[in-house]
């Protein structure tokens, strides 16, 4: 697998979906949204201080085929192509990498991501090496074995490789302690020309930008894979590094609004405190959502709701995935969430931030009084938006080891589908919620009709109103 020469270019690959499996609508519209591939920009910034540019294809922002990257590999000089992998593209992505195999295209290829966890099968698809977790240290490491500094490749720590026809593994590698040391990563043009956002946001704005302000996850949901990857740990960021990267980007793009991908954002009640501080005295404000759990604010509702208002937070994203008590408990949930969540949500919508609760339909023990429970308790919480996903069975989750030879629930994958596009009638066509949100929208921003309006296919299928007949 070693190379002759040293690396100084690689190419980074990131598969588009070909359908969604856990939202209504199996359309993805990416003129709805369009996110930038933030694990990528990292690998790329710390290559870049190794001195190899990492090239990135991404089929989101640039269409492109199979034989468009095969020509691009015959035609350039790469060290490595380098996939990212989830459960949802898995089946795209080995077709991609048997393919290059079968184009004798003499070229070492690299899988990682969250879809670390089918290893076996990248490897027999014609992968050489399948990275599992945090890649900066493993992706520099990966070069230096190229390059002839590292002489064994059983000295690579946390990968998968094939030898005599097995698999093998190495030791698995540290976890960044103080991510303060991990450069911004590397964004481009294409962030000041606003090709990236997410108009599901009301109040989107662009050039857009993610971010993340910690990694790992305390929780250990059954659906859920994060406590894997991540080790089970939480790592924050300083919030003096987090404002340094956002003046940074409105400095270099312009930035005007940030989706945080934390798993749980603001979980530390000092952490938030000093962030929003800092956030208060930048010169351009920059608005920005984030993911956060029903119990993250508790305790401290009132105060939080006053820091992530004052720090820009235009909404908060809830995943509650149940209101029935049976079903939070087979997923390690708690059944206080809802209770709780009631009173974070009205405290969030006083305070003019939007909200957002999410459902997963399919769970362990799920019935027809189950969805109905979840459904009866979206009307009267009557947050800003609702989504109802179609449970999606991630590999290396708890859900995914457990049912992996029976059935999780009673129900048909279509037959959720259903319940999906019920629920989310349901939510969409209460009265007293288009009223709300249609002065919401008002009060924040108006224009956000004029964007959506030639998406309305797109969105009728979205929430529940058009059935999806587009092949697979």
């Amino acid at each position: 697998m070693k190379t002759t020469d040293l690396i100084k270019d690689v190419l980074l690959v990131y598969l588009s979906q070909e359908h969604s499996d856990y939202l209504i609508s199996e359309r993805l519209d990416y003129g709805m949204k369009r996110v930038p591939k933030l694990g990528f920009m990292y690998l790329a910034a710390v290559l870049g201080e190794k001195g190899v540019h990492a090239h990135i294809m991404d089929q989101e922002l640039q269409p492109f085929t199979f034989e468009d990257l095969a020509g691009r590999l015959q035609k350039e000089k790469f060290g490595f192509i380098g996939f990212y992998s989830t459960t949802a593209i898995k089946s795209k992505l080995l077709r991609y990498i048997k393919r290059l195999r079968l184009s004798n295209i003499d070229i070492p290829i690299i899988v990682g991501g969250p879809g670390y966890f089918a290893a076996q099968e990248y490897l027999e698809a014609g992968c050489d090496i399948v990275c599992r977790g945090e890649g900066e240290i493993t992706i520099c490491e990966i070069v230096n074995y190229f390059n002839g500094v590292t002489r064994d490749i059983e000295e690579v720590k946390g990968i998968y490789y094939r030898k005599d026809g097995q698999m093998k593994t190495t030791q698995a590698q540290d976890l960044i302690q103080n991510l303060d040391t991990l450069p911004f990563p590397r964004r481009d043009s294409t962030f000041k020309e606003g090709k990236f956002y997410d108009f599901h946001i009301f109040n989107m704005r662009t050039p857009y930008t993610t971010m993340v302000t910690s990694r790992g996850c305390p929780h250990r949901c059954t659906y859920c894979s994060s406590h894997n990857v991540w080790e089970n740990k939480v790592r924050l960021r300083s919030p003096e590094n987090v404002i340094a990267e956002i003046e940074y980007c409105v400095k270099e793009f312009g930035l005007r609004y940030i989706g945080f991908r934390d798993d749980m954002f603001g979980m530390d009640k000092k952490w938030l405190e000093r962030f929003s501080e800092l956030a208060v005295r930048l010169k351009h404000r920059v608005l920005w959502s984030a993911m956060v759990h029903p119990f993250s604010f508790r305790g401290n509702r009132v105060e939080a709701m006053r820091l992530l208002k004052d720090a820009g937070c235009d909404m908060l994203i809830f995943g509650l995935q149940s209101a029935h008590p049976e079903i939070l408990k087979n997923i390690r949930r708690s059944p206080q969430e809802p209770d709780e969540l009631a009173e974070t949500v009205k405290l969030a919508k006083k305070n003019n931030i939007s909200t957002v609760i999410e459902f997963i339909f399919g769970l362990p023990g799920e019935t027809e009084e189950t969805m109905s429970t979840s459904i009866d308790y979206i009307l009267k919480v009557k947050p800003h938006y609702a989504q109802f996903n179609v449970l999606s069975v991630l590999e290396g989750s708890r859900i995914e080891e457990e049912f992996r030879n029976r059935r999780i629930c009673k129900f048909s994958n279509s037959e959720i589908k259903k319940w999906c596009a019920r629920a989310s009638r349901h939510f969409y066509s209460n009265p007293a919620l288009v009223f709300q949100d249609f002065a919401h929208v008002l009060s924040k921003n108006p224009l956000w009709f004029f964007r959506i309006a030639g998406h309305s296919l797109y969105l009728l299928k979205y929430l529940g109103f058009k059935k999806n007949k587009i092949k697979r």
